[in-house]
């Protein structure tokens, strides 16, 4: 199977669509601000990552698994991205933990490591830039 039936596949997976906010420095009027800006949609797929009841570390063990993963098609999606997600119970905030793998190293889709964040924020759309700014 070549990779653009594959992706065409894939993307049928892609059933949730989020906004991707990333962290700039821009300028509001006669200030400077450093907030998440929004950069764009992508549709993608959110999974949760749970534990299985067997799965026992050692001691001296460590390891590094987020609660969520966000698949994807290759994207501008860097670590400590803020990206929302709109449901039906109102909105959820996550924070890209890591920068997204490439598991199958020919560009077919990305997983980002994701957290949920609990930051109170304000959408802000000032002069053509949408930003988030946290108001806890």
């Amino acid at each position: 199977m070549n990779l653009k039936k594959s992706q065409r596949i894939f993307k049928k997976q892609l059933i949730h669509e989020i906004e991707i906010y990333r962290k700039k420095r821009f300028r509001d009027g006669s200030l400077w601000r450093e907030e998440f800006v929004f950069l764009k949609k992508i549709k993608c797929r959110i999974s949760t990552n749970t534990p299985k009841s067997d799965e026992v570390l050692t001691e001296k063990q460590q390891q590094f698994l987020s609660p969520f993963t966000m698949y994807s098609l290759p994207d501008d999606i860097k670590a400590d991205d803020r990206l929302v997600f709109y449901h039906s119970a109102g909105r959820t905030i996550y924070q890209a933990v890591a920068d997204p793998r490439n598991p199958s190293f020919l560009d077919h889709h990305y997983e980002t490591p994701l957290e949920e964040t609990n930051l109170t924020v304000k959408f802000v759309d000032s002069n053509d830039i949408v930003y988030m700014q946290v108001t806890s």
